[in-house]
């Protein structure tokens, strides 16, 4: 049988595991904002190179196909945008969460000793 954990344990857990989900979430996004960058990047590389080829019977349509593609990588980053600024908020209310904790357990050293308790039990 596990061991009963104290409320106040049980809430700093749960602030932990919001945190770890946070961070995760974060990741993702970072990922994502480099892989659009990326292909960002490389279109803007083909529309150089297309603008070289001015003379090529296709240069209007490689032109529009690659302008449709950059209006679609600017609307995937607009969401990538939005969803940073979701977690922003979050991080926000999490650290309110965190500060109120806090306050109310009186004593950050208490805190600190049910965190170390439970890092000890995760290792």
């Amino acid at each position: 049988m596990a061991k009963d954990i104290t409320i106040n344990e049980k809430r700093i857990l749960s602030l932990l595991k919001e945190r770890q989900d946070l961070m995760f979430q974060v990741g993702i996004s970072e990922k994502a904002i480099d892989f659009w960058e990326g292909q960002m990047q490389d279109t803007f590389d083909d529309m150089d190179e297309n603008d070289e080829n001015k003379w090529h019977p296709d240069y209007q349509n490689n032109v529009d196909s690659l302008a449709d593609k950059i209006k679609s990588l600017v609307a995937r980053g607009k969401i990538e945008t939005e969803t940073i600024g979701k977690l922003e908020k979050r991080c926000e209310v999490l650290q309110q969460d965190v500060d109120a904790f806090v306050d109310n357990i009186g004593e950050l050293s208490e805190v600190k000793k049910i965190v170390k308790k439970y890092l000890k039990k995760k290792n």
